[in-house]
């Protein structure tokens, strides 16, 4: 179980290989170059507009190990509970990187989370 903190905030670390990571836009189409993307629960809490909750390298992390994962983007029902997190390797231009047979390079993990910081802006209005 995750404690979370008030910032609603934990790290994932990872490991990749054959593959270099750096921040958004920086690859100048170089191959095997990219990101890392982090989505909680089938995009259930990803930031609005974004195939991610989280993206690592990026300018507040310029780590190419961890993401910091914000479940504050959750709605408040599944704040505290269990959740799928899903780690993809993207190219550049955002598109799934293609791994040994013809599968995404893709790896999910479990974990369940309590605490955190659920505010009354986070209750989805659209739940009864």
């Amino acid at each position: 179980m995750i404690q979370l903190p008030a910032s609603d905030t934990t790290q994932v670390n990872f490991n990749v290989s054959n593959f270099n990571l750096r921040q958004p836009g920086t690859c100048g189409g170089a191959a095997n170059c990219g990101q890392v993307y982090a989505d909680i629960d089938n995009g259930a809490c990803n930031q609005s507009g974004k195939m991610y909750n989280a993206i690592a390298p990026n300018a507040g992390n310029g780590s190419t190990g961890s993401v910091i994962i914000d479940f504050s983007a959750c709605p408040a029902s599944t704040f505290s509970g269990n959740h799928t997190i899903t780690l993809s390797l993207r190219l550049d231009n955002g598109a799934t990187v293609i791994g040994a047979g013809n599968a995404p390079a893709v790896a999910q993990i479990t974990m369940t989370t309590t605490g955190g910081n659920v505010t009354s802006s986070q209750v989805d209005a659209s739940t009864p």
